[in-house]
């Protein structure tokens, strides 16, 4: 079973490789803006940015991180469930905690202050103020973009906050008085539904370190929220 679990995981990255544009996972939306019952590393792992930082790692590397360090097995447990020594998974943990520690977002200690940072991105991209939009963005923000080949969507990385504010400003600008921007959670995290035509079109997450906002993932592959359905 472990081995079928690993040549599925592999058969999605190769699958992955050859996507259109930035590949992002499909986002666990709920209403509203909610500060999480605990600090928990699970919690903490269910995050768009955690998910999409996992996603650089290797099947094994990833399963063997996951397994040691957000569920606690031991390293003899996770030898018998993916056919490794045991020495060799505690190889792969230590060869690639320094990466996921290096690039993993701090943990959060303010939800409510991230919540009220998403509240004025959500007034600053109604009134597509470029200033007002740059001014809460991290001068070195990235802004990932799935549209999968099926939507538009930018078809790389955006970096840098005055790059992301015209980018913004210019969706922005083509909004339809239908269009309406909601705040709700998404991976237990501030982020916004772009909702039209009685329909989600897009779920953007958002990564808030140190009170401006470091990364934005905007979600718009329709085979990734078509499950949302349309919120009450």
């Amino acid at each position: 079973m472990s081995r079928l679990c690993l040549d599925q995981l592999k058969s999605a990255r190769s699958q992955r490789e050859q996507y259109q544009g930035p590949w992002l996972p499909e986002p666990v939306v709920t209403s509203g803006w909610e500060v999480p019952d605990s600090h928990t590393e699970l919690t903490d792992s269910l995050t768009i940015a955690f998910l999409h930082l996992m996603e650089q790692l290797n099947p094994v590397q990833r399963a063997v991180f996951l397994l040691h360090d957000i569920f606690g097995y031991t390293f003899k447990e996770i030898a018998e469930i993916i056919d490794r020594k045991p020495d060799t998974c505690r190889k792969i943990v230590q060869r690639s905690r320094p990466y996921i520690q290096e690039q993993r977002p701090m943990p959060r200690v303010t939800e409510i202050r991230d919540a009220r940072k998403a509240e004025e991105f959500i007034l600053a991209l109604q009134t597509g103020e470029i200033q007002e939009i740059e001014r809460l963005l991290a001068n070195d923000a990235i802004l990932y973009s799935d549209g999968g080949g099926e939507v538009t969507a930018a078809p790389k990385l955006i970096v840098g906050s005055h790059k992301i504010g015209r980018f913004l400003r210019h969706l922005s600008s083509k909004k339809t008085k239908e269009m309406e921007l909601q705040p709700a959670q998404v991976n237990r995290r501030p982020g916004i539904l772009i909702l039209g035509g009685n329909r989600i079109s897009g779920v953007l997450a958002l990564d808030i370190q140190d009170n401006l906002i470091a990364g934005i993932y905007v979600i718009r592959n329709p085979h990734k929220i078509q499950h949302l359905g349309f919120p009450d």
